[in-house]
């Protein structure tokens, strides 16, 4: 068992799909409820919905240069709560989004990552 998940009190979700999976997340997460946070593009969360106590997995469906999710670190860096991961659906690995926030030390996970597309023939590259 992670024990970064028993430590998990809120989930924050870029936009209205990703609440989707955080709140697939928060129902998996050993039957303990933790605040889901919507933000949207403006991305504003109130100081009573986060604290310095909070430990902070951030949901999104893309990740591909990663600037909205710059905003939601900042926000999490602001609050001094501490992010313990990021979770994405899809990663455009060729935007480098990701591997920039790797190498600040952050954990990325994503389902999918896309290595490349062709515009000519339309084809995907998938990575591992």
């Amino acid at each position: 068992e992670n024990s970064s998940v028993k430590e998990l009190t809120a989930l924050i979700a870029a936009e209205e799909e990703s609440v989707k999976s955080a709140s697939i997340f928060t129902v998996a997460s050993h039957n303990r409820k933790l605040k889901v946070l919507k933000t949207e593009y403006d991305e504003t969360v109130s100081k009573k919905f986060l604290s310095n106590k909070d430990h902070i997995l951030i949901i999104d469906d893309f990740l591909a240069k990663g600037s909205p999710l710059r905003g939601l670190l900042s926000i999490c860096i602001q609050a001094g709560a501490k992010v313990d991961g990021i979770g994405i659906a899809i990663e455009k690995v060729y935007q480098n989004g990701g591997n920039e926030l790797r190498d600040e030390g952050y954990r990325v996970e994503s389902l999918v990552k896309i290595l490349e597309i062709d515009e000519k023939t339309n084809k995907i590259k998938f990575g591992d």
